[in-house]
């Protein structure tokens, strides 16, 4: 480095990448928490203002939802050797070590089973004036948020999680969440919205069900 660029620019310093990242992913104002705010607070609003034009100043969807799968991809692997889980005699363990492999790659495939989910959507909700693309947008914004509840469902402690009250607010929740972003999304409270919304929320879920399963077997077989 010339003795000219360095008086320019003054050397990095750990103070300097310190700040950097605080204002990237901590301070009030930066575009991470503004987007995770705004999908917690007003999710179907937040993806209509993106998609019509108001995208400064924001994490993009598809950032937003590797974020997100990574995050939960870590948590479950931390919540695994904190909580390890306790085989029976009967239990396959190679099964489910392949089963734990493969669910650690969603972050791989997840984006992708959008493609025909959205595809879905827009055949459901198809008079709504949305494009495969501005579908696709919504719901990598609006899935990739919900895998934040996978975080905590992660770290949870078992004996926490088998407790009746926390699941059925683990199920209830991300319907109540979807539901709601639907509405906003598409500027309609209807029960239509809802069931439709929910239909393709499933099919989501079932879609990386079986996603997970295929790459255990796989796994399974090489073995």
């Amino acid at each position: 480095m010339s003795e000219s660029s360095r008086g320019a620019h003054p050397r990095l310093t750990i103070r300097h990448v310190l700040a950097d990242a605080y204002r990237a992913i901590l301070a009030l104002d930066s575009p991470l928490l503004r987007v995770i705010r705004d999908l917690t607070l007003r999710p179907g609003q937040f993806v209509r203002r993106y998609v019509e034009g108001e995208r400064e100043g924001v994490v993009g969807p598809i950032k937003y939802a590797l974020l997100t799968l990574t995050v939960s991809v870590i948590a479950g692997q931390l919540g695994r050797k904190l909580y390890p889980l306790e085989l029976g005699p009967r239990d396959d363990a190679a099964w489910i070590e392949a089963l734990y492999a493969a669910s650690d790659l969603r972050t791989y495939w997840a984006l992708p089973v959008l493609i025909p989910t959205a595809m879905l959507q827009r055949l459901l909700i198809w008079r709504r004036g949305f494009n495969l693309a501005e579908t696709y947008v919504f719901l990598a914004y609006v899935m990739g948020h919900f895998f934040w509840l996978w975080v905590v469902g992660a770290l949870l402690p078992k004996d926490i999680r088998d407790q009746t009250l926390i699941s059925v607010l683990s199920s209830v929740i991300p319907c109540v969440y979807v539901a709601w972003a639907y509405c906003g999304f598409y500027g309609r409270r209807s029960l239509s919205v809802v069931v439709r919304g929910l239909i393709v929320f499933m099919t989501f879920l079932f879609g990386i069900a079986i996603s997970i399963s295929i790459v255990a077997g796989l796994q399974t077989m090489r073995r």
